[in-house]
């Protein structure tokens, strides 16, 4: 089945017959669908066949039927989610749906590679979240569609078993590149705020020096790593000079180097070249939605689709990123 937006009255035949589905779309409209194989979760963002596009009437569906030898659909909790990866079949992959700003999500965002055998299969996923036009009027959400529960604090998951013949494995593609003759920034704790930390081996107030060196004026960035070859982003929601803070989307990692980040001026040409070497199509994505604002996305086409999330998940928590499910022959 094609990756794309479809009618509810399409979504309903697809739930009757069976089919395991992730279905993402507006509060509104997920509530109002049956009972079935499927998990949800809130966003009204999406890059479609065609477009980027807002939309509260369409759903997004990543229909997973055809490659499943068999499926489960899972609750977790803060005090549960670490059992993530425990309960995923020996071969397969899962994915998670964690609501913004909730228990949960900032237990797995702080915790997540800690997780006994997370790296054993590919959990992949994304934040569900909300127009920004309703900012403080609602909240997000994720719908186990078994029993059509709509949960503010808890995850959901679906878990996929592969054929013997198929393995997964998840992969990012991250637009944004150290500066060149970044400084080095080091964090004492890993955590969602930060204060002081080491730059070039010098103790410093964070917000102090951000603002100094206008790097959140200048353009919107986030501060990056370079973890293991993966380059990591750590995207800036606010700095304080009052109380000399700066809060991240996702946590900063104590002990990992940190740097700035170029400034990008075109985001469609960038993505749709770096999407050039992609050379299997993933089965699945999740896209931060800070890409639909900043790269003004509405009706303008990037080569892939998919949901445009409030973070986006591959074994942890994520910013500004494209993560993608891929399934090889094994």
């Amino acid at each position: 089945m094609e990756r794309k937006l479809y009618s509810k009255q399409e979504v309903e035949k697809f739930i009757s017959a069976g089919n395991k589905m992730v279905l993402t779309a507006d509060e509104n409209i997920l509530k109002q669908l049956p009972k079935g194989n499927w998990v949800g979760g809130t966003t009204p963002y999406f890059m479609d066949k065609k477009a980027g596009i807002i939309t509260k009437e369409l759903i997004f569906v990543d229909d997973f039927t055809e490659i499943a030898v068999d499926f489960k659909i899972e609750q977790f909790s803060k005090e549960n989610i670490q059992n993530i990866a425990l309960n995923s079949y020996e071969n397969g992959f899962s994915v998670l749906i964690l609501p913004l700003d909730a228990p949960v999500y900032y237990e797995f965002a702080l915790n997540s590679l800690t997780y006994n055998q997370i790296f054993q299969n590919p959990v992949v996923g994304y934040v569900a979240g909300f127009d920004f036009a309703d900012f403080g009027k609602v909240t997000a959400k994720v719908i186990n569609g078994q029993t059509l529960q709509i949960l503010e604090n808890d995850a959901i998951a679906l878990h996929i078993q592969l054929p013997e013949n198929k393995i997964a494995r998840a992969e990012i593609l991250n637009l944004d590149t150290i500066a060149p003759n970044s400084d080095t920034i080091v964090f004492e704790r890993t955590s969602f705020v930060q204060s002081d930390c080491f730059i070039n081996g010098k103790k410093r107030n964070l917000a102090e020096y951000l603002f100094e060196t206008k790097y959140k004026e200048t353009a919107p960035r986030p501060l990056i790593a370079n973890t293991n070859g993966a380059l990591i982003n750590r995207d800036i929601k606010n700095i304080d000079l009052e109380k000399k803070e700066v809060s991240f989307f996702s946590p900063v990692y104590a002990e990992d180097k940190y740097y700035l980040t170029n400034v990008i001026v075109d985001y469609q040409t960038l993505f749709n070249f770096e999407l050039t070497k992609i050379e299997v199509k993933p089965l699945y994505t999740a896209i931060c939605v800070s890409y639909y604002l900043l790269g003004n996305f509405e009706n303008k086409k990037i080569n892939i689709e998919g949901v445009f999330a409030f973070g986006e998940i591959a074994y942890q928590l994520l910013n500004k990123t494209l993560v993608m499910l891929i399934i090889d022959e094994n």
